[in-house]
C-alpha cells in the first residue's frame, strides 16, 4: 500500500475521532463481548493500521484484556506506534500490541486472521481494488468474523467560503482516488457501498453511518494539508496547474483568516456475521 506520512495521520487524528460513529463502535464492542467468554483475551486484527487511530479510539472503551495485531506495510509507522503505546488512553485491562509488517496483496487472509475475534479498519477500503475487497470480505465471511470499517471516503466534499473551482478540484481528486494504490485501481469513492454489497451478498447484517470530516477554522494546519494534496492530485489530473496554484492560494488566505471551514464525506461501516 502507499505510504502516508506520520505527520498527516497525527493531524488528521483529532478530526478523524470526531467523525467516528460511536453508535456503530458501541454495537461492535459489544457483539465482541457476547461472543468472548469472560476472562478471555479479546483478540483484533486491524488492517492499514498506520498511526493506530482504530486502536486510540476503541481500546479502552473495551472493558477486557485485548491482544491487538497491528498490520501495515510501513514499518516506520508501526514502530512510531509501538514507541508511543504509554501515551494510549488507560482503561485498566492488559493491551498487547502485536505490530505485523504485511504485504496485504499477496497473504492469505483467511490464514492471517484466523484465531482472532474481529476486524477493523480506518480509512483503508477507499484504497483497495473491488476485487481485493471480495477476497477480504470472503476470508471474514468464512471466519464468521464482525467487521467495522471506519472513515471511508465517499467522494462528497465542501468548502466554505465557495470558490469557482472547487467542483472541479474535487472532481480530480475523486478521479485520482481510483488510481493504483498499491492493491490494484483503488474503489475511491465507490468503497463504501461496495463492501456494504460484499458483506450482504454473504449474509451479513450491515448498517452504515456518516463519519464526515468537519474541519472548523482552528483546523488550520489539517486545512492547508489537506488543500496541499487536493491540489497535487488536480494538476495531475489535468487542471490547469496557475488556476490550481492561484486557488490554493485563495484557500489558505481564508485559512490563516479564520474563515475555512471544509466538509469531506465518510461513511463508517459495520458487518455482522448471521447468527449461528
Amino acid at each position: 500500500m502507499s505510504a502516508f506520512s506520520s505527520i498527516w495521520l497525527d493531524l488528521r487524528y483529532p478530526v478523524d475521532l470526531k467523525a467516528r460513529s460511536k453508535e456503530l463502535e458501541d454495537q461492535y464492542i459489544d457483539h465482541l463481548l457476547a461472543k468472548v467468554p469472560i476472562g478471555s483475551t479479546v483478540h483484533i486484527v486491524d488492517l492499514g493500521a498506520g498511526n493506530g487511530a482504530t486502536l486510540k479510539a476503541m481500546a479502552h472503551r473495551i472493558p477486557r484484556d485485548q491482544l491487538w495485531t497491528l498490520i501495515d506495510n510501513d514499518a516506520s509507522l508501526l514502530d512510531d506506534l509501538i514507541d508511543k503505546k504509554r501515551s494510549l488512553p488507560r482503561h485498566g485491562y492488559a493491551l498487547h500490541l502485536s505490530p505485523l509488517q504485511v504485504d496485504l496483496s499477496t497473504c492469505r487472509l483467511t490464514t492471517l486472521f484466523s484465531g482472532h475475534d474481529g476486524i477493523t479498519t480506518s480509512a483503508f477500503l477507499d484504497l483497495v481494488c473491488l476485487a481485493w475487497l471480495g477476497k477480504l470480505a470472503q476470508a471474514i465471511a468464512e471466519l464468521k468474523l464482525p467487521f467495522l470499517a471506519s472513515l471511508t471516503y465517499n467522494g462528497f466534499a465542501e468548502c466554505s467560503p465557495q470558490d469557482p473551482l472547487d467542483a472541479e478540484i474535487i472532481d480530480a481528486v475523486n478521479r485520482h482516488q481510483q488510481q493504483e494504490k498499491g492493491l490494484g485501481l483503488a474503489l475511491g469513492p465507490a468503497a463504501a457501498h461496495e463492501t456494504q454489497k460484499a458483506f450482504s451478498s454473504r449474509g451479513y447484517s450491515v448498517e452504515t453511518a456518516e463519519s464526515d470530516w468537519i474541519s472548523e477554522a482552528g483546523d488550520q494546519l489539517f486545512q492547508k494539508e489537506l488543500l496541499s494534496g487536493w491540489a497535487v492530485a488536480a494538476k495531475e489530473y489535468g487542471v490547469d496547474a496557475a488556476e490550481v496554484n492561484a486557488w490554493l492560494a485563495r484557500r489558505q488566505k481564508l485559512i490563516d483568516e479564520g474563515r475555512s471551514k471544509i466538509r469531506v464525506g465518510h461513511t463508517d461501516l459495520l458487518a455482522l456475521p448471521p447468527e449461528s
